[in-house]
């Protein structure tokens, strides 16, 4: 019923829908609400590499809708796993494989307490598997009843073949649980441990999705360590052939590239994306504990050197300023959804719709220096946390809406 109403809506925005182009980015602009395209209101929408693809879990079914035709194909969720995948804007909670052939998803083990393993969605043949099956399901007890339980969560594609993926195995006394970092690969059902990091960052420290590297080498990971102080606190680097570990960027050295004062406790770095080639990499970052202590920023980070440079110039205004609704045309706009585009030369983002008329602008990678350049004024963002931010091919998942954001060819 949902998708017979929005079809002839969806259609005619995708064709007509009227934006205001200003800085040259776009050939043309389309729009399409991506709830609209699914049989019923959908939950982690997520957009495929190449941009044509939608996934979604659709009422305990997980739902793959080609975005041209909108032709809707649905397979049960596997029991007990349809309302505890986890899933939010930086955390994708279905990732797709860089070929689209696969999806993997994972039970939402920091949220919800459910045992989580890794599962993983043959497109084709429309069949899930546990790859990771210990026996053990549902909501945890902790305590003894649950000791030993194996926690697998927040995978990341390597290529097509290569799914990577944390492992703690919990403990009554949290100080003996590992963090342990898998490897597992599809065509031979083989498990691979490629790095025991228990010691640097602490058991289930890694609550935002990590990105492997481009050439596959590396993997960047977001670090929150349960304590706001903790020195393992910020951005890390696994390098996925030895299995060593750094830190790439401490949460003080983050603090003092985006001038954040001591209020600003809870700053975490979110959404990493490998940019320039794999050369470093673009995060967003904001305060979790107390928004208003410090301006939503993205900060660009040179792997090589661990020069931290943010891609907004916030300095000397006052938050209270960047807050005021509607938002002010003589300030520099703060972040809410972003998205790099492939190349990683190009990010995309939009304000807050909260706080005034959606747009989408643009910022250059590397940083150049330039502020922010308003690609569209737009119709609509939804304020709702069901989609993933992603970029594919040319279309941009951004506030609940696909946009063409870049010209053919």
């Amino acid at each position: 019923m949902y998708k017979r109403l929005m079809a002839v809506a969806a259609t005619a925005l995708l064709i007509a829908l009227p934006l205001s182009a200003q800085s040259g980015d776009t050939a043309s602009f389309e729009a399409v609400e991506a709830a609209s395209l699914f049989s019923e209101i959908p939950w982690g929408v997520s957009l495929s590499p190449g941009g044509a693809l939608l996934a979604g879990i659709v009422e305990g079914r997980l739902c793959i809708v080609e975005i041209e035709s909108a032709e809707e194909r649905c397979a049960p969720m596997p029991e007990g796993v349809n309302s505890a995948v986890n899933g939010s804007p930086d955390n994708p909670g279905l990732i797709w494989s860089p070929d689209e052939s696969h999806l993997v998803m994972t039970e939402d083990v920091l949220r919800m307490f459910q045992d989580s393993d890794i599962w993983v969605f043959d497109v084709a043949a429309s069949a899930f598997e546990n790859v990771t099956e210990d026996g053990v399901e549902g909501g945890l007890i902790f305590g003894e009843e649950s000791a030993g339980t194996l926690l697998d969560y927040m995978p990341a594609w390597g290529d097509s073949d290569t799914l990577y993926f944390f492992r703690s195995d919990y403990q009554p006394n949290m100080e003996d649980s590992s963090m342990l970092l898998y490897r597992y690969t599809l065509s031979t059902a083989s498990l691979d441990l490629m790095a025991d990091v228990t010691d640097e960052i602490g058991w289930l420290s890694v609550y935002y999705r990590p990105q492997v590297s481009p050439d596959g080498t590396q993997m960047v990971l977001p670090v929150f360590a349960g304590d706001p102080e903790a020195p393992a606190n910020g951005l890390w680097l696994i390098d996925l052939v030895s299995g060593e570990v750094e830190q790439l960027a401490a949460k003080a050295d983050i603090a003092l590239a985006i001038q954040a004062d001591e209020d600003a406790r809870f700053l975490v770095p979110v959404n990493p994306q490998w940019v320039n080639g794999g050369r470093a990499v673009m995060v967003t970052i904001t305060d979790y504990g107390n928004q208003a202590s410090v301006p939503t920023n993205f900060v660009y980070i040179d792997v090589a050197t661990g020069a931290l440079t943010p891609m907004i110039d916030f300095s000397g205004i006052p938050i209270s300023d960047l807050l005021e609704n509607p938002r002010r045309p003589d300030l520099p706009p703060m972040p809410w959804d972003s998205v790099v585009n492939a190349a990683g030369s190009k990010l995309y983002f939009m304000p807050n719709p909260n706080l005034g008329e959606p747009a989408i602008y643009a910022l250059s990678l590397p940083p150049d220096g330039s502020p922010p350049a308003l690609v569209a004024e737009v119709e609509y963002a939804s304020t709702l946390y069901t989609t993933s931010p992603r970029m594919g091919g040319r279309r941009a998942l951004l506030g609940g809406w696909l946009y063409t954001l870049e010209p053919a060819g």
